[in-house]
C-alpha cells in the first residue's frame, strides 16, 4: 500500500466517486489524503479531489452542524461503540472537521483558489475557537461531549478528548 500509490489512490477516490458511504461515520478524508500528499510530494490526488473534498465538507454541514456552530455525532457512528458521554457534540467530530477544514484550505491554495481557502481557514478558526470554549471542562482540564439538548457537559472524561491534540487544533495552554 505504500509503495505502489494505486492502492490508496484508488482507495480515496472508492469513498467520494465508487460507492463509499461517505458521512455513514465520521473521518477525516481531507486530512489524510493531505498528510499523505505532504509525505509523498505527490498532490495530484488531492488536487483532483478537491471539488469532492468540499461537497463532503459541506453535506456534513447541511447534516450535522448546529446552529451554535458545532457538530454533533451519535457516539456509534464516531469511531467507537456506544460511549458513557453518549452522543452529542463530541471533540472527535469537531477536530476531524477542523483538520479537513484546514486540509482543504491547503489543496485550495495550492491549487490557485484563494477565495476557498480563506472559507475554509475561517471555518477551522471558528470551530476551534468554539471546540476551545465550549467542549473544554477547566476544571477536568479535558475536552469532553456537550449534549445537544443540555447547556452543561457530561461528567466524565473518555479517550475520545485527545483527539483535538491528533488535529493540532488547541492553543498552547490546553495541555495541562
Amino acid at each position: 500500500w505504500l509503495r505502489d500509490p494505486r492502492y490508496l489512490d484508488d482507495y480515496a477516490v472508492f469513498w467520494f466517486r465508487k460507492g463509499g458511504a461517505l458521512r455513514s461515520y465520521s473521518f477525516w478524508a481531507a486530512d489524510a489524503i493531505w498528510a499523505r500528499c505532504k509525505v509523498t510530494g505527490k498532490r495530484d490526488i488531492a488536487i483532483d479531489l478537491l471539488p469532492d473534498l468540499i461537497a463532503n465538507y459541506e453535506q456534513w454541514e447541511k447534516e450535522k452542524l448546529e446552529p451554535d456552530g458545532l457538530f454533533w455525532q451519535v457516539d456509534g457512528c464516531d469511531g467507537m461503540e456506544v460511549s458513557i458521554g453518549g452522543s452529542g457534540k463530541r471533540a472527535t467530530i469537531n477536530s476531524y472537521m477542523y483538520a479537513d477544514a484546514r486540509a482543504i484550505a491547503e489543496i485550495a491554495s495550492l491549487t490557485g483558489k484563494p477565495e476557498v481557502a480563506k472559507r475554509f481557514r475561517e471555518k477551522a478558526e471558528r470551530i476551534k475557537t468554539l471546540v476551545q470554549a465550549k467542549l473544554w471542562d477547566p476544571q477536568a482540564k479535558f475536552f469532553k461531549t456537550l449534549p445537544r439538548d443540555k447547556d452543561s457537559l457530561v461528567d466524565v472524561r473518555e479517550l475520545h478528548g485527545y483527539t483535538p491534540w491528533y488535529a493540532n487544533l488547541p492553543d498552547e495552554g490546553y495541555e495541562q
